[in-house]
């Protein structure tokens, strides 16, 4: 049965707890961070994606030498603890 293989890989029946995440964003070490390793890759990345531009917003493709692939970031924002509303297990 299937229930008896994810009890092998280490499955266990819980009960879900309601609570909100808070990920310390403020933090020293995750400014430091987002400051000397996030933000100068992002830099980097920026010049593989497309943008817009001006008052007008026009859409800009990246000038990508041969070899080089266009980048599609995929963002969200913190509204995402609500995943498991009205579920009570997992």
């Amino acid at each position: 049965m299937a229930w008896q293989w994810l009890i092998k890989l280490g499955w266990q029946h819980t009960v879900l707890k309601k609570g909100v995440y808070m990920d310390d964003h403020e933090c020293k070490d995750v400014k430091k961070y987002h400051q000397e390793v996030f933000l100068p890759a992002m830099a980097v990345f920026e010049s593989h994606m497309a943008h817009y531009e001006g008052p007008e917003l026009h859409w800009v493709e990246p000038n990508l030498a041969t070899g080089e692939v266009k980048m599609i970031t995929v963002w969200h924002d913190k509204s995402c603890f609500h995943a498991n509303d009205y579920k009570t297990h997992a």
